[in-house]
C-alpha cells in the first residue's frame, strides 16, 4: 500500500475533498471495533445520510416557527421517547455509534412522516425532538445548520431578502444572480407559502 500507487490516502487528503462532517458521521457508521470498508461509495453514503437527518432538523424548525399548533400525535411521541432511550443505550453498549445513529433515524421517520401528514403541528412532540436532535448532536456532530452562525448567517438573511424584493419588483436577473451566489456558498433557496426559507447543503 502506498499513496504513489493510489491507494493510500491521509486524513488531511480525504479532508480536503470531503467535508469533515462528512468523514466524521462515516466513521461513526461503523462500531469502533469492527473493521472499516473505506469506499467512495461509503462515503457518499454517508453524505446522503448526513443531508437527511439535517434536512429533518431544518424542516422541523421551519415548522415550529411558522406552523399553527395540533392535536398530539401519540406515534410521533413514542417515537421520539424511544430513540433517546434506544441512543441512551447504544451509546452505554461500548460507545455504539452506529446503534446509536440508527436510533437517530428513528425520530427522522417519525418527524418526517408527521410534518407530510400534519399541517397544524403537535409543537411539544416537535420541541422534544428538537431538543433530543441537539442532544445528541453534542455527542456525535452531526448538524451543520448549529456548526454555521454568526455573521455569516446574517449575511446569507439579507441575501434572501433581498432576492425576495428583487422577485417582487419582477428584477428575475438579480434574484437568479443572488440564487447562484448563494449556491456557491452551499445554500439553497426554498420559496413556500409561509416565504422563503434558506438551507445548507454538503
Amino acid at each position: 500500500m502506498s499513496k504513489s500507487l493510489g491507494n493510500f490516502l491521509t486524513v488531511r487528503d480525504v479532508s480536503q475533498k470531503v467535508n469533515p462532517l462528512v468523514l466524521r458521521f462515516f466513521l461513526a457508521s461503523v462500531h469502533y471495533r469492527s473493521p472499516l470498508n473505506f469506499s467512495p461509495e461509503g462515503l457518499e453514503q454517508a453524505k446522503a445520510a448526513l443531508e437527511r437527518l439535517n434536512n429533518c432538523y431544518a424542516d422541523m424548525l421551519f415548522a415550529l416557527e411558522n406552523r399553527a399548533a395540533g392535536e398530539a400525535d401519540e406515534a410521533l411521541r413514542a417515537a421520539v421517547k424511544g430513540s433517546e432511550e434506544g441512543f441512551t443505550a447504544a451509546m452505554d453498549d461500548d460507545f455504539n455509534a452506529a446503534g446509536a445513529v440508527g436510533c437517530i433515524f428513528e425520530m427522522v421517520r417519525a418527524v418526517n412522516v408527521h410534518l407530510t401528514e400534519h399541517q397544524e403541528i403537535d409543537k411539544e412532540a416537535l420541541t422534544e425532538a428538537k431538543a433530543l436532535f441537539e442532544k445528541t448532536d453534542n455527542i456525535l456532530g452531526y448538524l451543520y445548520e448549529e456548526k454555521e452562525a454568526g455573521d455569516e448567517e446574517s449575511e446569507i438573511d439579507a441575501l434572501v431578502a433581498e432576492r425576495t424584493e428583487a422577485r417582487k419588483a419582477k428584477n428575475f436577473k438579480r434574484s437568479d444572480e443572488i440564487r447562484d451566489l448563494l449556491a456557491a456558498k452551499g445554500v439553497v433557496i426554498e420559496d413556500t407559502p409561509q416565504g422563503p426559507r434558506w438551507k445548507r447543503t454538503l
